[in-house]
């Protein structure tokens, strides 16, 4: 009897098949995700990793004389914890569908999914919508106005959009961070470009630089554009993106399930297949000691709506 000739089939490159769509899901989703983008990230070895934060700063005395004592100091450290999250979704396609598809079916649900996941990470970081208990509560939003750096354009009524976000960039300086970043929708676009100079030119520029980049005062700004952003709660918000940590417990994983049941639905008796993506993602806003801040240091600021 004749051997059959060897093959290697779908099921045999499966796995690579497999870290290829995860590692386009991977990227995807840091382009669609814009804190993911634009704030740092932890390698967390752990599911809670601890950080230390300064908070209490080292004094130096002047001497009068050559043989005073020298005086001591000391400096101490509180921790911050930061605990790793799991965010996932599964995507379930019958397998007719998929014969019948004219179009490439898997191509356009990995870049949703991706979507998705970046989706839930914004809404979750900015405003804390539908955020895990360990997370900042309301988000970097809800930080800035417990710690009274929200501006209210109605205290400004002589002021235009420049001076709202010079003064909201003012609140985060105070406390000795770098107002060095900031983050709105697509909507404060238009009056970002009516603003003008003394000399009637713009003050917003849009720098092409291989994306374009947005820019007031010589500051970027990126546009969430994912649906991430409220409009009812914040222009924009403004801030130090070096003291926003994004812990990466587990990157993101895909895997093709072909045998599982997701919820009511069995694949294998139902003849459908399911992209399953999942990651582990913590999130904490860092507020170290300094010189020469208020009561409740924050390195964001949050500029309200107009009224």
């Amino acid at each position: 009897m004749t051997e059959p000739t060897p093959i290697t089939n779908r099921d045999d490159a499966l796995a690579v098949i497999v870290e290829t769509r995860s590692r386009e899901v991977i990227s995807a989703a840091i382009q669609a995700s814009t804190a993911l983008r634009t704030f740092r990230k932890l390698n967390m070895g752990t599911k809670t990793h601890k950080m230390p934060v300064l908070a209490s700063l080292p004094e130096a005395q002047w001497l009068s004389t050559d043989t005073s004592k020298k005086p001591t100091t000391k400096i101490s450290y509180d921790e911050v914890d930061i605990t790793a999250e799991e965010i996932a979704a599964i995507a379930v396609i019958p397998e007719n569908v998929l014969d019948d598809a004219t179009v490439d079916i898997w191509a356009d649900v990995r870049a949703r999914v991706a979507e998705a996941i970046g989706l839930a990470i914004d809404k979750a970081i900015f405003f804390g919508d539908g955020a895990p208990a360990t997370f900042p509560t309301d988000g970097i939003y809800g930080g800035a106005v417990a710690a009274n750096h929200e501006l209210d354009p109605g205290d400004y009524p002589d002021g235009d959009l420049a001076e709202l976000i010079n003064q909201t960039m003012a609140l985060v300086e105070d406390d000795g961070f770098d107002a060095d970043h900031g983050y709105s929708s697509r909507a404060l676009k238009p009056k970002l470009r009516g603003l003008r100079d003394d000399n009637g030119m713009p003050i917003y520029q849009a720098i092409r630089e291989g994306v374009t980049r947005d820019s007031v005062y010589g500051v970027p700004y990126d546009i969430v554009s994912n649906g991430a952003w409220d409009r009812d709660l914040s222009q924009l918000i403004i801030g130090d993106p070096n003291m926003a940590i994004i812990g990466v417990r587990q990157d993101l994983t895909v895997k093709m399930l072909d045998q599982a049941t997701v919820g009511d639905y069995n694949l294998a008796e139902q003849d459908s297949l399911a992209l399953r993506v999942k990651a582990r993602f913590g999130f904490v806003i860092l507020t170290p000691l300094g010189l020469g801040q208020t009561e409740t240091p924050y390195p964001f600021a949050t500029l309200k709506p107009a009224a």
